[in-house]
């Protein structure tokens, strides 16, 4: 089960006692102990007594319906008004079922002078509907609690399915970095720069690409990382494709410093660029623009990829008709286990004529992360 589709309410119901089974236990022990208690103690037991007990127990499972509203609606405000609130609720209850006992007992058994006892009957309706209030807060509290243990789960299983979803990311950023075509292209550019006696340049490529396999490989387990980080490892892994496109690969940041300390899933901008690289670089003569921009609107953190497009498709038909990649679908579904209704990935047209991807994230510094989600 995803944890979007584990909810607080459909949890607390599976563990939590089943009320209306209370409801039967409650008034099937009242049955009981009227029958023993009053109908054997005081005379021989007749039919319209048990039909009178039950008929009780009906009426009184009845009227704690509406009371169970009442008791939830009166449960706001200041704890003086609550309990007076709850007390004269539970008093008005009782008194009510208390007539309709006593007047279905006076006409069923014909006992006439059963108004005189009245204290003694309400006495004891007091006593029961004071006995099913407590049984009511305890399932309540019961309730209040299954709702928090199933939103510590549902925690529980977004943070699993975040970890699973970040190694996944991971490995397939390591698949393609260890594809024989990746190595092959940055191998040869390597060999061009020995060749061409630019030893320097060759250095410097080795060492990106030794310093790139490296640090994915002690990223692998992390979920969350600051964006400075993640701007560190996406500049690593752009200037060795800079070496493959030269000139053609032009990079633009556009990041706010206040930015730089939030907190996001590691490893989430790695195929947006990738993806743009593909759409507006690969295969064009003149190459292209990717650019990133980052900055805070109110709580959230907003960071766009753009690109500058194809020269032989328009940027809204490819929007209009958006044929999703792997890493896409990777992408969003990682933001939604991150930020569950909190995070979004929108699509549209850059200003640069391309396609621009856009994510808005629950803005929080990378030092409180174990308490934003």
């Amino acid at each position: 089960m995803k944890a979007e589709n584990l909810k607080s309410e459909d949890y607390a119901k599976a563990i939590a006692l089943p009320w209306w089974g209370v409801q039967v236990i409650a008034w099937a022990l009242f049955c009981i102990l009227s029958f023993l208690s009053l109908t054997l103690w005081y005379g021989d037991p007749q039919w319209m007594h048990l039909v009178h007990i039950a008929l009780q127990a009906v009426t009184g499972a009845f009227l704690t319906w509406p009371l169970a509203r009442l008791l939830r609606y009166a449960g706001t405000g200041g704890i003086v008004r609550r309990i007076l609130a709850h007390l004269l609720l539970v008093g008005a209850t009782a008194f009510i079922w208390n007539i309709f006992r006593m007047a279905t007992f006076e006409v069923m058994l014909s006992a006439p002078n059963i108004w005189e006892d009245f204290g003694g009957w309400y006495f004891t309706a007091l006593l029961i509907f004071g006995f099913w209030a407590a049984l009511y807060y305890i399932a309540k509290a019961y309730s209040q609690i299954a709702a928090q243990r199933a939103d510590v789960e549902a925690e529980k299983l977004r943070r699993v399915e975040a970890e699973s979803l970040s190694r996944d990311a991971q490995m397939k950023m390591l698949r393609y970095q260890l594809n024989p075509h990746f190595l092959f292209n940055t191998l040869n550019s390597i060999s061009a720069l020995v060749k061409t006696n630019r030893l320097d340049q060759s250095r410097k490529m080795i060492s990106q690409l030794s310093h790139f396999l490296r640090l994915s490989l002690e990223k692998e387990g992390v979920t969350d990382i600051s964006l400075q980080e993640e701007l560190d490892t996406l500049k690593l892994y752009l200037d060795i494709e800079k070496v493959r496109y030269g000139n053609r690969l032009t990079t633009v940041f556009n990041v706010d410093e206040d930015t730089l300390d939030a907190n996001i899933p590691a490893l989430i901008l790695q195929p947006l660029f990738e993806n743009a690289l593909q759409y507006a670089v690969a295969g064009q003569v003149k190459g292209g623009t990717l650019r990133l921009t980052a900055e805070r609107r109110d709580d959230a953190l907003v960071l766009s990829v753009s690109d500058s497009g194809r020269n032989d498709v328009q940027a809204a038909d490819i929007v209009a008709d958006l044929k999703k990649g792997v890493g896409l679908q990777n992408t969003e579904s990682r933001v939604e286990t991150h930020y569950p209704q909190r995070g979004t990935v929108t699509y549209g047209v850059s200003d640069l004529g391309g396609l621009q991807v856009t994510l808005k994230l629950p803005y929080v510094p990378i030092l409180q992360k174990d308490v934003a989600i």
